[in-house]
């Protein structure tokens, strides 16, 4: 994963043991009107740190595009409702970012 700049924040590729991943959680919590976001960090990571900086540059519909982005190609798990329409499931690059990931309804 890498910053705005292209720095990287974890590099997966990285086998020292100098270097550990670091996880970043994010929660969406879809309501009727409107929908929460929750990013969770460790604040002492310089690299996380400087990433949200940099998100937080970006206009807001672009910053849900961007979590929305990171959810579906970094999640190991994700749920989505089955209100969702075919034609986003259906969609090319909805499915590249997605690759070989089970979708789960609720």
């Amino acid at each position: 994963m890498y910053d705005f700049n292209g720095n990287i924040i974890n590099n997966i590729y990285n086998m020292s043991s100098h270097c550990h991943l670091k996880e970043i959680h994010v929660c969406a919590l879809p309501f009727k009107d409107f929908s929460i976001i929750m990013m969770f960090i460790d604040a002492s990571i310089k690299r996380y740190i400087n990433f949200y900086k940099q998100l937080l540059t970006f206009p807001q519909d672009t910053q849900l595009a961007i979590i929305n982005y990171i959810i579906f190609l970094y999640s190991e798990d994700f749920y989505m409702s089955p209100n969702v329409s075919k034609k986003i499931l259906e969609d090319k690059e909805f499915k590249r970012v997605v690759g070989a990931i089970d979708i789960c309804y609720f």
